[in-house]
C-alpha cells in the first residue's frame, strides 16, 4: 500500500473508535434511564400489598357505629304504633260501710216513678241487648231525683268489689241476662248499696226486659 493511502486509512481508524465509544456509552445511558430504579420498585410493590391498600380512615368510615344501632328510634316503640289500649278502670265505691240489707226484698212493684236525666253530650250511646239477651236497667236518684254516681249494684250474695256493677253519672245501671232454657227460670237478688244511705234488696225472676228505678235515701 502506498504511504499516502496508508495515512488515509489510519487517520480514519483513529476518526471511528470515538464515535463507537460514543455510540457505547449513549446505548449505556438509555439502558440506565430505562431500567426500573430500587426505590420505584419497591413503592410499586408496596402499593399492590393488601396492608397498604388498607386505609385506617377508610374502615373506620364503613364500620356501622355500635351507638347507632343499640337505640332504637322512638318512632319504632310498640306505644307509639297502635298499642292494645286498657279498658277504663271503674271508680269505686266511696270508702265506708253501707247499711245492712233490710230483712226483707222488695218487688218489681217498689220501683219508683222518676224522669230519667237526659244523656250528656258526647256519651256513646248504649248498645242493644244481643239476641237471646233481656236486659234489666233502672236509674238510682236520691229524695230530689237527683241522679247518684258509683252507686254499687250487687247481683247475689258476693260482697261489693272494684269491677261490680256501678250507676254511671246519670245513675243509670244496667244488666243482660240470659232468657229462660228450657222454661227454667232464674231468680236474682239486686243489692243497691253505698255508704251513708240505706240498702235496697230487691228480689225478682225475669220474664222479660225490666226497668226497676230505686230511690236510695240517707241512712
Amino acid at each position: 500500500m502506498p504511504w499516502p493511502q496508508a495515512v488515509i486509512v489510519v487517520i480514519l481508524l483513529a476518526g471511528l473508535v470515538p464515535i463507537g465509544l460514543s455510540a457505547s456509552g449513549l446505548a449505556q445511558i438509555a439502558t440506565n434511564e430505562t431500567a426500573p430504579s430500587p426505590t420505584t420498585s419497591s413503592v410499586a410493590k408496596a402499593s399492590t400489598s393488601p396492608e397498604a391498600n388498607a386505609s385506617p380512615s377508610t374502615n373506620s368510615g364503613t364500620t356501622p357505629s355500635p351507638g347507632a344501632s343499640a337505640s332504637p328510634s322512638p318512632t319504632s316503640s310498640p306505644d307509639s304504633t297502635g298499642q292494645a289500649t286498657l279498658p277504663p278502670t271503674p271508680r269505686p265505691t266511696p270508702v265506708g260501710t253501707p247499711a245492712p240489707p233490710p230483712p226483707e226484698p222488695v218487688s218489681q212493684a217498689a220501683s219508683a216513678s222518676i224522669n230519667p236525666p237526659p244523656p250528656l253530650r258526647g256519651a256513646t250511646p248504649i248498645p242493644t241487648p244481643q239476641p237471646g239477651l233481656w236486659r234489666i236497667e233502672g236509674y238510682v236518684v236520691d229524695e230530689n231525683e237527683n241522679p247518684i254516681s258509683n252507686v254499687c249494684v250487687r247481683v247475689g250474695p258476693p260482697a261489693c268489689g272494684r269491677y261490680s256493677l256501678h250507676t254511671d253519672d246519670r245513675g243509670h245501671y244496667f244488666l243482660d241476662v240470659a232468657q229462660p232454657l228450657n222454661g227454667v227460670t232464674t231468680m236474682f237478688d239486686f243489692y243497691f248499696e253505698m255508704p251513708g244511705r240505706e240498702t235496697v234488696w230487691w228480689q225478682f225472676t225475669p220474664g222479660g226486659p225490666i226497668e226497676f228505678n230505686v230511690v236510695l235515701k240517707k241512712s
